[in-house]
């Protein structure tokens, strides 16, 4: 057996355990609340209250949280006078997260360890919408606006393989949403910007990032918003560009990349631009869609 058939085959069988161990697609969102149920209820049965001696105070376990709330813990547990809500949240989504890089992530011929380090570290649900954070490591794209979504983790991860970023690179980040592709390039190493027109987008990408002093949040539009920031070694599109992206190719260094998704409708395809002095090599990376941006549409045609 060839070496690509023993890569396809353990790859396969891979697929299968995370399907076996977890149900669902790999994973989907009924098998992350299934995950989260079952950790907390694993983590924090309700057990009789323990006490110390007459003048101790009371210690409360923590109770099994409502997975309908916001952030699907109960913020009010708390352990003698320790709140622990917050921890609780944080070991539950961990363990999801550990999840999404073993069944999405490898899965997918994701094999950079860097950039599996990167997507296990960077906390994905505080860059989602305000009380979704229980679909955050769901394997589809959440929706943000109005043709804005925040893509898949594979997708994401294997436009942000392709870039390649590193220590001591620039990089933009188009159509950055609330910041998690500029986090994740961040923990690379790399700084750069996170441009971003909506201002609400923007403004939430300024909270969540603000603990990433590598990382800039521009609002400005999106075709020419960065020009006088450039060059830049590394520039990830958030979106489908319909037409070649000529205004962000023209912001690279080079040799530098830049990846999006482009195309049309389902001939859309993930691609790789690279630069080598004034001109601009390209390669289709493998099928994939998402929301079409508006500053790289093409014109409407006449069709029979």
């Amino acid at each position: 057996m060839s070496a690509l058939a023993n890569e396809a085959s353990w790859r396969s069988g891979y697929a299968e355990d995370c399907k076996s161990l977890y149900g669902g697609s790999i994973p989907s969102e009924a098998s992350i609340r299934s995950l989260l149920r079952t950790s907390t209820q694993q983590n924090f049965e309700p057990r009789k209250a323990l006490r110390f001696d007459a003048r101790s105070t009371t210690t409360r376990r923590p109770s099994p949280p409502e997975l309908g709330s916001p952030h699907g813990l109960n913020p009010e547990t708390v352990v003698g006078e320790a709140v622990v809500g917050e921890r609780a949240q944080m070991l539950d989504y961990a363990q999801a997260r550990r999840l999404m890089v073993d069944c999405q992530l490898r899965t997918f011929d994701v094999n950079d360890v860097a950039v599996l380090d990167a997507f296990d570290t960077v906390s994905r649900e505080r860059f989602v919408p305000h009380g979704r954070e229980d679909f955050a490591y769901i394997d589809q794209a959440l929706r943000l606006g109005p043709q804005r979504v925040m893509p898949a983790p594979m997708l994401l991860a294997r436009l942000i393989q392709a870039l390649a970023a590193g220590p001591g690179q620039r990089f933009l980040d188009v159509g950055a949403g609330y910041g998690y592709g500029a986090a994740i390039l961040g923990s690379l190493g790399a700084k750069g910007v996170a441009l971003e027109p909506d201002p609400a987008l923007a403004a939430g990408a300024r909270e969540r990032l603000a603990d990433r002093p590598g990382v800039t949040v521009m609002e400005a539009p999106l075709d020419s918003g960065a020009a006088d920031a450039g060059p830049f070694d590394a520039i990830l599109v958030n979106g489908r560009v319909e037409v070649r992206p000529q205004t962000l190719l023209d912001l690279l260094s080079d040799g530098g990349r830049l990846a999006c998704v482009m195309g049309r409708d389902r001939a859309a395809k993930a691609t790789l631009f690279v630069r080598a002095g004034a001109a601009f090599g390209s390669r289709p990376l493998f099928d994939a869609t998402l929301p079409a941006l508006p500053e790289f549409t093409a014109e409407a045609g006449f069709a029979f």
